[in-house]
Order: structure tokens, then C-alpha cells, then sequence
């Protein structure tokens, strides 16, 4: 079961598209959604081609998913860097595993690269569409 849709995704869309959304954010078929929304596959697949507000309602709940699970992860991060640092210094942890720990390290610091990308796309995006109206 997917979480309830922020109250930003629902402008612009009706209780079919929201039903069709819900089943897509939560890795569904086109053919599960349209059963979810009382309308076939194909319709979903239309709607993805050509409804603009179903696109961009679907796209605000993807981002509003991932953000959920990254706030998860943070909550744990952590802990899960607590227990890394202690694996890295265990002089009984083999090395292969003190290796790893430190690799995992590594890639969570890419992560907030990732992030203050993202931030700065956005940005972008908001002078972009500033400009043109």
C-alpha cells in the first residue's frame, strides 16, 4: 500500500488519475493502475503520453516518495555510520569486511553530491521558469 499523495499532487487531477498514480508510484503495471482507476492499461498509457497534469502530478508524487524514504535513511544514517566505523576498527574484522565498510562509507558520501545537485537543478529550473513568464 502506498502512502497517502501529498496534497500538491492531487491539483489538477481527478480520482481516477490519483488512484492510477498511486498504484504507479508503488511500482505497478499500466495494467494495474487502469484496474486501480477503473480504466484500462492503454488509457494510463495515453495519459502518460498526453496529460500533462496526470505527468506532472505523477512526477510531484515520485519526488514526494523519494523524499519520504530519504528522510527514512537519514533517520538511520546515523547509526549505520556508527556501526561502520566501528566494523573499520574491529582489529578482529577481517580486512575484506573493514574494506567494505569503508567503500559503504565512500558511497554515502557521494549521496550528499547527489543532493545538493538536485537542490541546485531546482533552482535552476525555478530562475528558468521565472523567465520565461
Amino acid at each position: 500500500m502506498s502512502p497517502p499523495l501529498g496534497d500538491s499532487v492531487h491539483n489538477g487531477v481527478d480520482h481516477k488519475h490519483i488512484k492510477a498514480i498511486e498504484v504507479l508510484i508503488s511500482g505497478g503495471t499500466t495494467e494495474r493502475a487502469g484496474e486501480a482507476a477503473g480504466v484500462t492499461g492503454r488509457t494510463v498509457r495515453r495519459w502518460l503520453r498526453e496529460d500533462q497534469a496526470f505527468t506532472d502530478a505523477l512526477r510531484q508524487a515520485q519526488h514526494e516518495a523519494l523524499a519520504a524514504c530519504l528522510r527514512k535513511l537519514r533517520a538511520c544514517g546515523e547509526l549505520a555510520v556508527k556501526t561502520l566505523a566501528d566494523v573499520m576498527r574491529d582489529p578482529n574484522a577481517a580486512d575484506a569486511v573493514k574494506v567494505s565498510a569503508a567503500r559503504a562509507v565512500l558511497e554515502g558520501l557521494k549521496w550528499t553530491e547527489v543532493e545538493d545537485l538536485a537542490r541546485r537543478m531546482a533552482q535552476l529550473e525555478e530562475v528558468r521558469k521565472h523567465s520565461y513568464n
